[in-house]
């Protein structure tokens, strides 16, 4: 009798702000992964956005709101990818954006 093949074990991020009043998390969960913006410091005028980039692609989880809740998402990835991620802050009807933003951290699918 043969094994199944192992289940890949990806790798999860945790991304905050340089001035931690956001954060956000990329996390694997067998075929689908979650995704977190929270917004750390409410009624400061900003609102966290969690960036991924991955085989050319890129998704953005903005979580727009003045509270601390975080706002969450779901993607599906194909296991094995490599996923980049970060965490900036932008401000409501601004073309500025990249407030405070994260380095990228590397993740896997």
């Amino acid at each position: 009798m043969f094994a199944g093949s192992p289940a890949f074990a990806g790798t999860d991020a945790n991304v905050y702000t340089t001035n931690d009043a956001g954060s956000g998390a990329f996390h694997t969960s067998g075929s689908v992964e979650r995704m977190q913006a929270c917004d750390e410091k409410a009624n400061d005028g900003l609102y966290p956005v969690l960036e991924l980039k991955y085989g050319g692609k890129e998704h953005v989880l903005p979580n727009i709101g003045d509270d601390p809740d975080c706002r969450n998402s779901t993607i599906n990835i194909p296991e094995g990818t490599s996923v980049k991620v970060r965490i900036y802050l932008n401000r409501p009807g601004s073309d500025t954006h990249n407030y405070h933003a994260s380095s990228w951290h590397n993740a896997t699918a």
